[in-house]
C-alpha cells in the first residue's frame, strides 16, 4: 500500500507518507500524530521491504544450490565416500543392502537381521552439519 501510494505521489514512500501525515493530524489522535509524524512508517516500511527482501534471496539462493547439485550425475550427499564423511557414516541404501544380504544368508525367519540406524548417520546429515553449518 506505502508502495502505491509513493507511486500515485511520484515520489518515494517515506516522502507520500510525510506528506499525508499532516492531514492526520486534524483527527482525534493528534498526540499520537505528534510522535509519528508519519515518516517513521514510511521508513519502517522500507526497511521492513529490505529484510524480506533479503530473506528471499537467501531463500532462493538455497533452493537453486540444491537445485543445481540435484540434476549432477551424482549427488554429493547420497553416499559417505566424502571427505567431510565420519565413521558412523552409513547410507540408508547401505543399511537396508546389509539386512537384505543377512535374511537371504540365514533366512527370513530370523529376527537378528534388524540393524541398529541409531548408531549409524545419515550422509545427509552429514552434509548438512559438516559441510555447511561448520565455518572453514
Amino acid at each position: 500500500m506505502g508502495s502505491a501510494c509513493g507511486e500515485f505521489a511520484q515520489s518515494s514512500k517515506v516522502t507520500a507518507q510525510r506528506r499525508e501525515a499532516p492531514s492526520h493530524r486534524t483527527t482525534n489522535f493528534s498526540k499520537l500524530s505528534a510522535i509519528c509524524d508519519g515518516a517513521g512508517v514510511g521508513y519502517a516500511a522500507a526497511v521492513m521491504a529490505f529484510w524480506l527482501n533479503v530473506y528471499y534471496i537467501v531463500v532462493l539462493a538455497w533452493a537453486m544450490y540444491y537445485f543445481y547439485n540435484s540434476i549432477a550425475a551424482d549427488v554429493p550427499w547420497r553416499g559417505c565416500n566424502n571427505w567431510w564423511n565420519t565413521g558412523r557414516c552409513r547410507s540408508e541404501y547401505d543399511l537396508a543392502d546389509e539386512e537384505r544380504r543377512c535374511y537371504i544368508d540365514r533366512g527370513s525367519h530370523d529376527h537378528t537381521c534388524k540393524v541398529n540406524s541409531s548408531l549409524y548417520t545419515s550422509p545427509v546429515k552429514e552434509y548438512w552439519e559438516y559441510v555447511h553449518l561448520t565455518a572453514h
